[in-house]
């Protein structure tokens, strides 16, 4: 077959023999041969595997399969999202001529333009979605490359199904007028600014164009703008399923007059939206005042996400407003001193529904930076990975405590069901706790059986671990009952980050060490108490500590031994 090959090929190519390279007409003649041949033989050669590769089985696989791997596919290897292949599924089309033909053929594997490759990708992929409805994804900034894919985005602007646009205020206010109004297919839209210190001007919040908010686009359901605003009366904001509004703190002057507005504006926006499943404000509220709606609640029997963050009157007010089924994610940031009586009512309402829903398992408790705490709970504990996440939190409340006392946090606690939680973490910062707020926090946790305690509280926690929930000790009592001990049904104890030897100094016959041995002794004496796991971990403890602790409970220990120096504040809440 070589043979066969070698002599089809010489006779055309034989004159190109013999010819010096000084003779440059000659020589640019003789190149074209061989480039000519170099070309047929590799079309030849492309020929030869196309029939080869149909005959394997996957060929035998019809158009509409094929192109549905390439969607599942297209959803898993977003283009440009691995520096390792830019090109994402697109390489798929690379392999066989079948599969290129495939995917070019089918315009509706195109619509996903992506503007990270460069202009010229997003152009060709422009072109093979032909006339069908795109989705346009990207992030402009003030380059030259930036400047192509504005006009890029300006001419497609109407067959667009979502729109994703990441760039500085100046270039959205050019690009959406643009957008037809009102759009016949326009599902989603997504804007929001373009965080780059050169380019961040001081009008970073600005308004929705009248053009666009105008308009009452019908089949639009998903609605996010960070860095502008539509005022509450707005068309756009009709029928809206997803609703997402943020402004920057930093530069709320040109939004004076939005935040003026009445709470009712936005109470009767909210009413012309009865399919909403999420709704996301931040820092985007009225200013009030905020008074209770009495009878006039709004029910949103879909939602799935309330998540507020503002000024606590904002907040508690929106809360009030709304009835929301019990399977709803409740996430309230308070950016001030919050008063959390005008919030208790619908906590009490929100978090006791949900009889047919899994049970609270986890709460923890953390402080929020500079003062105040966080309060997250989940239901089941199967629904993350290593540990809780607090954008995932089916009830979150963060206040900063004016009080600086521990009163507000046992006033919610008596609240929120308790009853069930299976998993605490608690890390109080600088706040001092006694044995009555331990019990006053936690007192009603009954079925707790793993418990996570952090900093320098640890200590008095373990000696709660030996108190009754009325606040008396087990020692002093002759028949203590599980029912009456504090977390009666704890099985393992995690302590984080105490460091045991420089925290406490070892006096006898009252030393820290003898104590917390007595303390635990105590607690196992009572009747059907499970035996306690205790998890040392990062607390610079002395090994006989561990020792002593070993004659009572079981110890497990990472092996960190001597003082330790104090950990960043942060560093404390990764105790998972």
């Amino acid at each position: 077959r070589e043979a066969f090959w070698f002599n089809s090929v010489r006779p055309r190519v034989i004159l190109t023999e013999g010819i010096s390279p000084r003779d440059k007409t000659a020589a640019a003649h003789a190149r074209q041969v061989l480039d000519d041949e170099l070309s047929a033989m590799h079309l030849a050669i492309c020929s030869l595997r196309t029939r080869r590769n149909a005959l394997s089985l996957i060929s035998c696989l019809p158009a509409e399969i094929l192109v549905r791997v390439f969607q599942f596919y297209a959803a898993l290897q977003l283009p440009a999202s691995d520096k390792q292949h830019r090109l994402g599924w697109i390489n798929a089309t690379h392999v066989c001529r079948l599969w290129r033909d495939t995917a070019l053929q089918c315009p509706t594997l195109w619509t996903d333009v992506c503007f990270a490759l460069g202009p010229q990708w997003a152009e060709e992929m422009l072109c093979r979605t032909k006339t069908m409805p795109i989705s346009l994804r990207s992030s402009v900034a003030g380059t030259s490359l930036g400047l192509s894919s504005l006009n890029l985005i300006s001419k497609h602007l109407h067959r667009a199904r979502d729109i994703l646009l990441i760039a500085s205020p100046s270039f959205l206010k050019l690009i959406l007028p643009h957008l037809p109004s009102p759009s016949s297919i326009l599902e989603t839209m997504m804007l929001g600014p373009f965080y780059d210190a050169q380019l961040l001007q001081i009008d970073t919040n600005f308004e929705l164009p009248g053009i666009i908010a105008g308009c009452r686009f019908p089949r639009l359901r998903h609605l996010s703008l960070r860095g502008c605003w539509v005022h509450w009366s707005a068309p756009i904001l009709c029928g809206l399923t997803y609703l997402e509004i943020q402004l920057n703190r930093a530069h709320m002057d040109a939004a004076d007059g939005y935040l003026k507005s009445s709470p009712k504006k936005l109470f009767c926006a909210l009413k012309s939206m009865p399919a909403l499943e999420i709704l996301i404000l931040t820092d985007c509220f009225p200013s009030g005042p905020w008074i209770d709606g009495g009878s006039d609640i709004l029910q949103l029997p879909r939602m799935k996400l309330l998540r507020l963050h503002g000024p606590s009157a904002a907040c508690f007010g929106v809360a009030r407003w709304l009835r929301l089924p019990a399977r709803c994610k409740v996430q309230i940031r308070c950016s001030d001193g919050a008063d959390l009586a005008g919030l208790l009512q619908f906590l009490h309402a929100h978090v006791g529904a949900g009889i047919n829903l899994p049970p609270w398992h986890t709460l923890q408790i953390v402080p929020n930076l500079p003062s105040g705490f966080r309060v997250e709970m989940w239901r089941p504990y199967h629904a993350f990975e290593e540990r809780p996440k607090a954008d995932n939190a089916d009830l979150l409340i963060w206040f900063h405590d004016v009080e600086q006392s521990l009163r507000p946090l046992k006033v919610l606690c008596q609240v929120l069901p308790l009853e069930t939680i299976r998993i605490v973490c608690v890390i109080v910062g600088t706040h001092d706790l006694s044995l009555s707020d331990w019990i006053g926090i936690l007192g009603r946790c009954t079925e707790i059986q793993q418990a996570v305690v952090g900093g320098d509280h640890a200590l008095s926690f373990c000696k709660a671990l030996s108190m009754t929930t009325d606040c008396r000790p087990v020692a002093s009592l002759r028949n203590c009952v599980q029912e009456r001990l504090f977390l009666g049904k704890l099985k393992v104890l995690r302590v984080v980050d105490v460091p045991f030897p420089s925290r406490f100094v070892e006096v006898e016959p009252h030393s820290p060490r003898r104590q917390l041995v007595q303390w635990l002794t105590e607690r196992q004496h009572v009747e059907a108490v499970p035996r306690l796991t205790i998890q040392l971990c990062r607390c610079g403890i002395k090994e006989e500590w561990v020792e002593a602790l070993r004659e009572v409970v079981v110890v497990e220990w990472d092996g960190i031994e001597g003082s330790m120096e104090r950990r960043p504040a942060l560093e404390v809440y990764e105790v998972w």
